[in-house]
């Protein structure tokens, strides 16, 4: 099964309210770094677009407004030398 697989189905199922919208992450770029900005940067994204049209949770996406690709806190990701990101189970 995937995690991700009606993933607001199982929240109402639970019994606990949904969540309007959903905390991302992303490395920062080289700019943001050479200023100081941080390393790991968060932004809170709509529940309209973190739903694919099948119901599952999107674990990544790209932003809109900066073309970034941000990833879902609701999973462990690692890097490897090459910053592939590998999904993990928490």
């Amino acid at each position: 099964m995937n995690p991700g697989e009606n993933y607001i189905q199982r929240i109402i199922n639970s019994g606990n309210t949904v969540p309007k919208s959903f905390e991302y992450w992303r490395k920062g770029t080289e700019y943001e770094l050479k200023f100081g900005f941080g390393d790991i940067l968060y932004r809170d994204f709509d529940l309209a677009d973190c739903i694919n049209e099948d119901g599952s949770f999107r674990l990544a996406l790209i932003a809109e407004n900066d073309g970034l690709k941000y990833y879902s806190r609701n999973f462990e990701y690692s890097f490897t030398r090459k910053y592939k990101i590998l999904k993990t189970k928490k």
